[in-house]
């Protein structure tokens, strides 16, 4: 993982080897405890949360991220079905 004592290998190094499937559990964990971090720091400091709302992605960024719309349309495909 990062931070380790062994050296990160490329995808392609790991591919070279043999290696199909490659997972980084705490990434992305780590990346957003540093966000949440600045944001709740940027709280603190101003009183409120403009100053980073800049650092944020709108609903429908997140949205897109996470295909949500993708997600409702199943929902209310299923609820047709009722």
């Amino acid at each position: 993982t990062e931070f380790g004592s062994t050296p990160l290998w490329h995808l392609d190094e790991l591919a070279n080897v043999g290696i199909s499937m490659v997972l980084y559990p705490l990434s992305a964990f780590r990346a957003q405890s540093k966000a949440a971090e600045t944001v709740f720091k940027g709280i603190l400091a101003d009183g409120t949360n403009k100053e980073v709302e800049k650092t944020m992605h709108h609903r429908m960024q997140t949205y897109e991220v996470i295909d949500y719309m993708a997600y409702e349309k199943a929902m209310d495909a299923a609820a047709a079905k009722n």
